[in-house]
């Protein structure tokens, strides 16, 4: 629901080019020349769904995560767990 609030929307669109991303999907990704897939992805399954490859490279270990990436495409911070939007806001604003 923080992403649904239009205040959050609105200063993420504003200030950061936002990509959501499912990080138990199929759908094949090219980051920076590197193709990344997910291989253990079964259609119809229900609950997890295998990991995918991206979601690794980054070291996500918790959902929902925010990776922030600096403009050479370098891990900058992460956010791990469910925020606030206030709580957003504020993690988010230390990259202005």
């Amino acid at each position: 629901d923080t992403y649904a609030k239009a205040d959050i929307a609105k200063y993420i669109n504003e200030n950061f080019y936002a990509v959501k991303f499912n990080a138990e999907g199929s759908d094949p990704v090219n980051f920076m020349g590197k193709d990344y897939a997910n291989p253990l992805f079964k259609p119809n399954k229900k609950g997890r769904n295998g990991r995918h490859q991206l979601s690794s490279f980054f070291a996500v270990r918790g959902y929902p995560s925010l990776v922030i990436l600096d403009e050479n495409m370098k891990i900058i911070d992460k956010i791990v767990g469910y925020k606030t939007p206030e709580q957003l806001k504020v993690e988010l604003e230390k990259h202005m």
